[in-house]
């Protein structure tokens, strides 16, 4: 029988988990570079498969940057809530937290549910499998997010082709640490510029190219060309 992983609500209102040590070493190791540590971990500690995304120690400065701002993983948790009560299709927050030392934020993590669906990365790197109609139809559901987004003054900040997983009909987004809410228009205009071109720079080398940048160009139109 598992057991309750959870414990109360901490200062910075998240949801620690005890024993997370523990829990990671029973899980499967995704990623590992020098500012995230992904991993994923199977039943039984949460009744569900889940994704531990951990967010390193990058530095004092980095921490005090974070310490007066928010913590990844509480942008992630806060993002989450918001892109889903907009209709976007993106994995449930279940858990998060963060280090201090003092008043500064050293480490924090955020896990997720398990989606299920299939990493859109294999349109890019096997571009052989796809047809023409299978790649519009993707970068129309990508598009159809973003444009949501920023009608709501929000970027992604990380639109790389990685951050969307396909599952039958839906495509979902994930990677929602770097989120951004504008209230400059100026501002909100140059993060759009980026998400856009960070999303096509994926595309530079594939037979669809021009099929994605067509569409893309309709997105530019509507949000940078005013």
């Amino acid at each position: 029988m598992s057991r309750n992983v959870f414990s109360k609500k901490t200062s910075c209102n998240l949801i620690e988990v005890e024993n997370l040590i523990d829990i990671l070493r029973s899980g499967t190791l995704i990623k590992d570079d020098k500012s995230t540590r992904i991993t994923y971990v199977h039943k039984p500690s949460f009744n569900q498969p889940v994704i531990v995304k951990q967010f390193k120690f990058k530095g004092w400065f980095h921490c005090f940057l974070r310490s007066i701002s928010i913590s990844r993983a509480a942008n992630y948790s806060k993002s989450s809530k918001l892109i889903s009560k907009l209709g976007i299709i993106t994995p449930k927050v279940i858990a998060a937290n963060e280090k201090r030392i003092g008043i500064l934020s050293t480490e924090s993590y955020v896990i997720t549910e398990f989606y299920t669906g299939q990493n859109a990365k294999i349109l890019i790197e096997h571009p052989e499998y796809f047809s023409k109609e299978k790649i519009e139809d993707f970068t129309d559901k990508v598009i159809n997010i973003l444009a949501t987004l920023f009608k709501n003054s929000i970027t992604h900040g990380d639109t790389k082709v990685p951050n969307f997983m396909i599952k039958d009909q839906d495509v979902c987004i994930i990677d929602l640490d770097v989120v951004h809410i504008h209230k400059s228009s100026k501002k909100l205009k140059k993060y759009i510029r980026k998400d856009i071109e960070r999303f096509e720079r994926d595309w530079e080398s594939h037979p669809y190219k021009e099929t994605v940048l067509s569409k893309t160009k309709i997105l530019r139109e509507s949000f940078l060309d005013k």
